[in-house]
C-alpha cells in the first residue's frame, strides 16, 4: 500500500537532510587527542573508518523504497518480498547519530549557561516529550504488527487506509500513559504485550513528572532565592536609608549575578577534578592568547615560559561585567592592571568632563544624566538606567574590546584612575593586582631585571605624556638592550657619571669604555678578530670575594690602564690589546687605581643574571650588581664599535664617542 503523500514528502525531507550529512561530516574537522585536525586527507580517512559505512547503512534501505514507488510493476513485483520492509527498521539506527547531534548542541549550549538556562531547560524538556513520543510510536507499530492477523484486534481494520491504522494504534499506545486500556477480546500474546506495555507507560509517566517537577522546582528555588534577596534588601534600604536608585542598581546586579551562578559552580566542581598541573594549564590556554597581546608579557613569555605560565594562572583573576556597570571612576586608588577579555567598555578622560564644566566622582547611573547627578559625591556608580551609558559623551568615549588593556600604569608606580570607565556590553576581565604581579615578578630574577627596565622607559614616556589609563607601552627597542643597534654621530657623556658609585672612579671607567671600544671596532693586534669579552670596574677586595681567574698574566704586576693625566695609557692599552683577550673570561680593572686586576676572571654566582642568554651576558648582569655594584662593559662576537653598559640593574647600549 502506497504511503500518504503527507509521509512520502516527510520521507524526502529526512533523507535529505542524512544524505547532506555524510557530505558536511567529511568536511568537519576533528580533534585528535587535543590537537584540531583540518586536513583534508585526515578527515576523510577518519570519517570512513568510523561512521561513513554505518551512514550509508541507514540512509540507503529508505532510498530503494522511496524509487521504488515511482514504478508501480516493480512495486507489486516485491511487495511479496515483506523482509524488505523488515529492512525499513534500520532507520532506528538514525537514533544512534542523533543522540549525537542533539550532545553537541547542548554541549554548546551548556558552555554559556548563563544566556542560555531558560533555552537549555525548554530544549532538555522537549527532547524529553520527544523521547516519549518516540517510545509511544515504537510501541504503537509493534501492537499494530502483533494484531495485524486473521483473528487479531486488528482484522478489521486491514481495509483502512494507512493513516487511519496508525492513529488508532498511536490512540491506543498513548492511553497507556494515564493507565486506561481494554483487555477484552484480545488474544493471549496480545494480552502480555499490553501488560509489558502497561509497565513501559507506568515508568516513562514516571520519568516524565519527575523531570518535569525538576524543572519546575529549579525555577521556584530561584523565584525564591530572588525573593527572599529582594526583602532582605528592602529591610536593609529600610534601615539604613538608601536611596531608591541605588537599591535598584543592586537588584539588577544580585539577579544578574544570580543568573550565571549555576554557571560558576559548574565550572568550580569541574576545575577541583583537576591536578595542580592541568589546572595551571588550563588557566594558562585560557589566559594567555589574551594576555600576549601586551609587548612586556610577550617578550616575557617567549624568555622564561616558567614564569609566563605561572602568572597567567596565579596572577589574574576572572571578573564579569554586566551591562552599565562602572569599572573605575577618576580619581579611584588604581591596584588592577586590567585585559578584556570579551564584551565591551568605554572610557572616557575626566579632561573631557571637565570641559563640560562637571565633576567626574559620581553617584548613581550614567545614563540620562543631568548635571547635578555628576555633582553629587559618594559611592561610584554601577549600573546604567537606560541604553545610553554616558549620555552627550558617548561619542567621545574610547573603545575597550578583546585584547585591549587599560590602567597599567598601577604596576609601575602609584597611580589613581584619570577617567570613567564603564561596560557597554555583559562582559569579563582578566584582572591583575599589584602585589600578586610583585610576588611572581621576584621569583625569576631575570624577569625582575627585564621588568626594571621596562618599568624605567615606561615612567619616562608617562612622565612626557598627559595622564591617562590607556598609555601606549613602550617599544621593545626603547627598554631592551640587544634588542637595537643605535649609532650616535655626537660626542656623548659617559652613562650613568653623575650616578656612579663612590667606589668608582669616572676617569677609569671613561677609560675601561674607550678600550672596549676600540677592540671592539678594530679587533686586535695583527687585525684579528676579537670573539666577544667582558671588562669589569670594580673594587679589588670586594672582587676577589665574588669570582676568580685560573691563569693570570697580570699577577704580580702593576699595570694601569689610566694615567696620572686621568687619560688612557696607550701602552698598557697595547699589552691588554696582545695579552688579555684572547681566552675565556673577564678583564678586570680596580675602579679606583685603574689597575689591571686580571684577565680570565670568572663571576662566581650569575644567578642574578637571569637564565636567558649566552654565559657572558648572565655573567654581566650579575657582576654588575654585585661587590657594591661594578661598571661592567660587554661586547658580543659581531660588534662593531657597540658595547653594552650595565652599572647596578642599569643597562644601556653605547655605540657614540666619549666626550673628552
Amino acid at each position: 500500500e502506497k504511503e500518504p503523500s503527507g509521509v512520502f514528502v516527510c520521507g524526502w525531507i529526512v533523507n535529505c537532510f542524512w544524505t547532506l550529512d555524510i557530505g558536511v561530516s567529511l568536511i568537519t574537522g576533528f580533534h585528535r587527542e587535543t590537537q584540531l585536525e583540518v586536513r583534508w586527507r585526515s578527515i576523510i580517512e577518519f570519517y570512513m573508518t568510523r561512521w561513513f559505512f554505518f551512514d550509508v547503512l541507514v540512509v540507503l534501505p529508505d532510498w530503494i523504497f522511496l524509487f521504488f514507488q515511482y514504478d508501480e510493476n516493480l512495486e507489486d513485483g516485491l511487495s511479496t518480498l515483506r523482509v524488505l520492509k523488515v529492512i525499513r527498521f534500520l532507520r532506528l539506527m538514525r537514533l544512534v547519530k542523533l543522540k549525537r547531534l542533539i550532545g553537541d548542541v547542548l554541549e554548546g549550549m551548556n558552555s554559556d549557561f548563563s544566556r542560555a538556562q531558560r533555552a537549555l531547560a525548554s530544549m532538555r524538556l522537549s527532547a524529553l516529550m520527544a523521547m516519549i513520543f518516540l517510545a509511544m510510536h515504537i510501541i504503537a507499530c509493534m501492537w499494530f504488527l502483533i494484531g495485524d492477523s486473521k483473528h487479531g484486534w486488528a482484522a478489521e481494520l486491514r481495509n483502512g487506509d494507512l493513516a487511519e491504522r496508525y492513529w488508532v494504534s498511536l490512540l491506543w499506545s498513548l492511553s497507556h500513559l494515564q493507565g486506561s486500556t481494554c483487555m477484552a477480546d484480545l488474544q493471549t500474546g496480545e494480552r502480555i504485550y499490553v501488560a509489558v506495555v502497561m509497565l513501559i507507560s507506568l515508568a516513562l509517566t514516571g520519568l516524565f513528572i519527575a523531570s518535569t517537577t525538576n524543572k519546575l522546582q529549579e525555577g521556584v528555588d530561584f523565584a525564591r532565592d530572588l525573593t527572599s534577596q529582594r526583602s532582605a534588601l528592602r529591610a536593609f534600604a529600610q534601615r539604613n536609608r538608601t536611596s531608591p536608585e541605588l537599591c535598584v542598581q543592586i537588584r539588577q546586579h544580585l539577579e544578574a549575578q544570580m543568573i550565571s551562578r549555576d554557571t560558576h559552580s559548574r565550572d568550580e566542581r569541574l576545575l577541583k577534578l583537576l591536578s595542580p598541573g592541568l589546572y595551571k594549564d588550563l588557566l594558562f590556554q585560557m589566559r594567555g592568547g589574551t594576555c600576549s597581546r601586551h609587548v612586556l608579557f610577550d617578550f616575557l613569555g617567549a624568555r622564561n615560559s616558567r614564569f609566563f605560565r605561572q602568572m597567567c594562572s596565579e596572577g589574574f583573576e576572572t571578573n564579569t561585567w554586566q551591562v552599565g556597570e562602572t569599572v573605575f571612576c577618576a580619581g579611584d586608588a588604581c591596584k588592577h592592571f586590567r585585559f578584556v577579555k570579551t564584551g565591551c567598555f568605554k572610557y572616557i578622560h575626566s579632561s573631557i568632563l571637565h570641559t563640560q564644566g562637571v565633576k567626574t566622582r559620581v553617584r548613581g547611573t550614567y545614563g540620562g544624566y543631568t548635571r547635578s547627578n555628576f555633582e553629587a559625591d559618594g559611592a561610584a556608580a554601577t549600573f546604567a538606567s537606560s541604553n545610553n551609558l554616558l549620555g552627550e559623551w558617548e561619542e567621545r568615549a574610547q573603545t575597550l574590546t578583546e585584547g585591549n588593556y587599560i590602567s597599567e600604569a598601577c604596576l609601575w608606580t602609584l597611580w589613581e584612575c584619570c577617567g570613567l570607565c564603564v561596560s557597554s556590553e555583559e562582559g569579563t576581565m582578566y584582572t591583575m593586582n599589584t602585589e600578586t604581579f610583585r610576588e611572581v615578578v621576584t621569583q625569576y630574577p631575570e624577569v625582575l631585571w627585564m621588568s626594571v627596565l621596562y618599568a624605567r622607559q615606561f615612567v619616562l614616556k608617562l612622565n612626557k605624556t598627559p595622564m591617562t589609563d590607556l598609555l601606549e607601552p613602550p617599544q621593545v627597542s626603547e627598554w631592551e638592550p640587544e634588542a637595537i643597534d643605535v649609532v650616535h654621530s655626537e660626542d656623548q657623556d659617559l652613562p650613568w657619571e653623575e650616578e656612579l658609585p663612590s667606589h668608582i672612579s669616572k676617569h677609569v671607567a671613561r677609560a675601561a669604555v674607550k678600550l672596549a671600544q676600540l677592540i671592539a671596532s678594530e679587533g686586535l693586534d695583527e687585525n684579528r678578530p676579537h670573539h666577544g669579552f667582558t671588562v669589569i670596574v670594580g673594587d679589588e677586595e670586594k672582587l676577589a670575594t665574588c669570582g676568580r681567574a685560573g691563569f693570570n698574566p697580570f699577577q704580580g704586576h702593576d699595570l694601569r690602564l689610566v694615567n696620572s693625566q686621568g687619560q688612557m695609557d696607550k701602552d698598557v692599552f697595547d699589552t691588554l690589546r696582545r695579552n688579555a683577550f684572547h681566552g675565556d673570561g673577564a678583564i678586570t680593572l680596580d675602579s679606583q687605581t685603574g689597575k689591571v686586576i686580571a684577565s680570565g676572571w670568572f663571576v662566581g654566582d650569575i644567578r642574578l643574571g637571569g637564565s636567558a642568554g649566552g654565559a657572558r651576558s648572565r655573567s654581566a648582569k650579575a657582576i654588575a650588581q654585585q661587590a657594591g655594584n661594578c661598571y661592567v662593559i660587554k661586547a658580543s662576537e659581531d660588534s662593531r664599535g657597540k658595547v653594552i653598559l650595565h652599572l647596578g640593574t642599569n643597562v644601556q647600549p653605547f655605540s657614540g664617542k666619549l666626550k673628552e
